[in-house]
Order: structure tokens, then sequence, then C-alpha cells
């Protein structure tokens, strides 16, 4: 197969088969224990990122199917993943202190909470494996392994995606310079605004500008107040006005 011969749907499709295989694989291994939650979650977050940079190349009502469940199931793997994430933050942080300001076992009390609740959330995911819905959502992503619900757009050669992942990648620097600023603000970083366990206070909703705004004390110049707007609207109104001259 020459370059010229790859299509959108050759791309994607090999794509998705890879993300497909490590969230079907990952069920005997969340069973035996082994530490995958990480790498699962991952595949899943890749592959609702695919659904939603490369939407026009999946049927829609199907793609939503998929999206739905995808987000359940990263749900139950994130509350996993996140008390590892803070039991190593917190046995770093703590690592920082003095001894001598550290009064009584709190390193080992502050290990045990978090142990329980890492408990209780891979006992409910676990158990979740046995239900239902996870069989559906099993069922679903072999079904996308095996035969992806792609449109005819998939069918237009590879370079078609270049717009979508060059849309992507600005929309992942913005984000970016967003945390940067935040952060350097002293504000918690915003999570995503799906996750119902990080819910996003008024302050990490600001946009940019008006944070901005905030900062320096001046408005922003709206898009719609730019020279070079003013100057499009203007050149509009003209030509309609020369049609409407020329009909009557």
């Amino acid at each position: 197969m020459n370059d010229k011969s790859v299509t959108a749907r050759d791309v994607i499709g090999d794509y998705l088969v890879e993300q497909c295989t490590v969230i079907i694989d990952s069920e005997a291994q969340l069973r035996a224990g082994e530490e995958v939650v990480h790498t699962t979650r991952v595949a899943v977050r890749r592959l609702r990122s695919t659904l939603r940079v490369f939407a026009e190349l999946f049927d829609p009502g199907e793609a939503g199917r998929l999206e739905e469940e995808l987000v359940w199931w990263a749900n139950l793997l994130g509350e996993v993943r996140d008390l590892d994430i803070l039991t190593q933050r917190q046995a770093a942080l703590l690592a920082e202190v003095p001894p001598e300001l550290i009064l009584g076992p709190v390193a080992s009390t502050i290990q045990t909470e978090l142990a329980a609740r890492r408990k209780a959330a891979v006992d409910a995911m676990t158990d979740t494996l046995n239900s239902a819905r996870y069989r559906k959502l099993v069922a679903l992503i072999h079904h996308w392994r095996a035969d992806p619900p792609f449109t005819y757009v998939a069918d237009s050669p590879s370079d078609a995606l270049d717009p979508a992942i060059k849309k992507a990648k600005k929309k992942a620097r913005n984000r970016l310079a967003t945390a940067v600023e935040v952060r350097q603000a002293g504000e918690p970083i915003p999570r995503s605004r799906t996750s119902p366990i990080h819910p996003q206070t008024p302050s990490t909703r600001l946009s940019r500008r008006r944070r901005r705004k905030r900062a320096t004390g001046s408005r922003p110049q709206s898009r719609c107040d730019r020279p070079e707007s003013r100057r499009m609207r203007c050149c509009i109104a003209r030509a309609r006005r020369r049609s409407a001259t020329a009909t009557r």
C-alpha cells in the first residue's frame, strides 16, 4: 500500500484497534489485581479523544453511545487512580516536613486512611466487572475494534485528518497555557468539565481573557471590536447595498 492509497479509515482504524485491545485485555489483568488501572484509563481517554477530534468520521449515534459508556468506566477507574496519585503526593509532601515538627504517627495514619479508601474504590471497580453494563461496554468495544461505524468521510485521503489534528494541538496548547496561568495565580488547576469527581469552582471556570481582565483591570478587546472585524462588516454592508441597488 503506497502513501497515496492510505485513507483516514486506515489510520484511525489501526489506532482504534490498539486502544480497544488495551481496554479488552485489561479485564483479566484487573481481576488478577495487576496494576493496569493507569494504562487502561489512558486507553479510554485516547479512545474518547479520537471520537471527539475526528467526530465526522463516525456515526454520531453510535459514537455517542460509546462515549457515554466510556465516561462511566473512566470515572470508576479514576476513583482508584486519583487515590494512587494522592498517596504518592502525600508521602512526598510529608517527607519534606522536618521530623521534629511531626507529632504522632502521621504517616501511618494517612497511609491507613488512603489505603482503606483505595480498597473500597478497587472493590467497587471489581464488582463492576461482573455487571451487565460492563458486559455491554465490552461488547461495544469489540464491535468498534472489529467494525468501527465509519461514515463516508473516512474514505478520504489521510491528509484530510491534518486540520482536525492541528485544531486539537492548538486546543491542547491553550489548555496548557491556561493551567500555567492558573497555577501562577495560586488557584487550583481546572479538571475536566465532564468529571463529577472534580467539579470546577467558579474561579476555575473563568476564561483566560476574563482572568487577564481581572489581573490588569482593563477590558479585553472583543473579536467584534477589532479593526479587521469592523472593516469586514463594512465591506459586507457595502456589498449588500450594491446588490440591492442592482436589483432595483
